[in-house]
């Protein structure tokens, strides 16, 4: 199993979060803030698990919905397949994080 880590910026929250890359079924951003994740994981209800992340730029760095996307695709390559250390998104950390079901 691989995984990629996000920076994150939330208080009384973890400063990371991972996502295992086997289970990402599409990666979509619908504005300069926002990251849709799409999951192969079905909650009890049969829906896909589906996370949106509130995204912000590193300093330095400014975002546009297609380098969001491409940075996360970026560092999925760099995940690799062999459960080694998760390389972490290097453009963004994650302001809050919202799950719930989805349909596939």
């Amino acid at each position: 199993m691989a995984y990629i880590k996000f920076k994150r910026n939330q208080t009384n929250e973890a400063a990371e979060m991972l996502l295992n890359v086997d289970d990402i079924v599409t990666i979509n951003s619908t504005s300069l803030t926002n990251l849709t994740v799409k999951t192969a994981l079905v909650t009890k209800d049969d829906e896909i698990l589906v996370y949106t992340l509130q995204v912000a730029a590193l300093a330095g760095v400014t975002l546009t919905r297609p380098s969001i996307v491409q940075s996360v695709i970026d560092t999925i390559q760099l995940a690799g397949t062999d459960g080694g250390n998760a390389p972490t998104v290097p453009t963004l950390e994650v302001q809050s994080v919202g799950i719930a079901g989805g349909t596939p």
